[in-house]
């Protein structure tokens, strides 16, 4: 009989095999000798790692909101937050370049641009902002919020944009009457911390806007963008930007007890 032949016992799982580091840090290859560039490539490699995070925690999300699981909603939302906030965090470590740093390795970037970056736009369209006019076949932060908001008897919400433009002007909140009980009303304590969960993630996703302008405008100032971008300008039209004016709007109604 031949021999019996067994297979190589599987190697014991490490931190480094778990994670693929070998495969990770092998994906650093910079187009030019300048040092700045393998720190700008980690710093986008990381925080594209982050968009993916948040973007898997929405998908959830979106799918407790669907189903009225509305207790894990917010904590959910936090967690996206949180890895908002980091991708600020991160992006601010490319701070210590100066525009002569970047100028070493800018040219070699060629028609490659941050404007490109997909799992960023798919936040965006997981959040409710829209580049091409609404699409009612995805899922949204902004759209399943209005529908929690009718269910919940607020009925007003079902005439309010299910989108926001990232190219339109700000929407006109209308009246906000109609959105009080939300946080005067016991029985809808659990969509007021879904509101006060969205209105948090409102705020990340614009501080993240806006330090992103403060970074360009640091290293290129006024000049285009790669691949023909806007830049400077592009960025400070979306500093306007909120996913849910009403709950701002809400907010001063509250305080000035407005019922208009």
């Amino acid at each position: 009989m031949p021999p019996v032949v067994h297979p190589p016992a599987a190697a014991p799982l490490t931190y480094g095999s778990y994670l693929r580091l070998g495969e990770l840090l092998a994906l650093q290859t910079p187009l030019t000798h300048s040092r700045h560039e393998p720190v700008f490539i980690a710093v986008h490699q990381c925080i594209e790692i982050l968009w993916k995070a948040a973007v898997h925690l929405n998908d959830r999300a979106l799918a407790d909101l669907a189903a009225r699981r509305l207790d894990g909603v917010p904590r959910a939302l936090a967690q996206v937050c949180g890895i908002i906030d980091e991708t600020t965090a991160t992006s601010k470590l490319l701070e210590g370049l100066t525009p002569l740093d970047f100028a070493e390795f800018r040219d070699a970037l060629g028609s490659a641009s941050g404007a490109q970056s997909q799992q960023y736009h798919l936040l965006e369209k997981q959040s409710g902002f829209s580049r091409v006019g609404h699409d009612a076949t995805v899922p949204t932060l902004r759209a399943a919020f209005l529908g929690l908001l009718v269910d919940e008897g607020i009925t007003a919400a079902a005439h309010w944009a299910p989108s926001i433009g990232l190219q339109s002007a700000p929407v006109d909140c209308g009246p906000i009457a109609a959105l009080l009980p939300l946080y005067r009303d016991p029985a809808l304590t659990r969509a007021a911390r879904i509101a006060d969960a969205l209105f948090d993630y409102d705020n990340a996703l614009a501080n993240f806007r806006w330090h992103h302008y403060q970074l360009v405008q640091r290293l290129i100032g006024s000049a285009p963008g790669t691949a023909g971008t806007r830049g400077l300008d592009y960025l400070a039209q979306t500093l306007r930007l909120r996913l849910f004016p009403e709950l701002t709007a809400l907010r001063a109604g509250l305080v000035q007890g407005a019922t208009r």
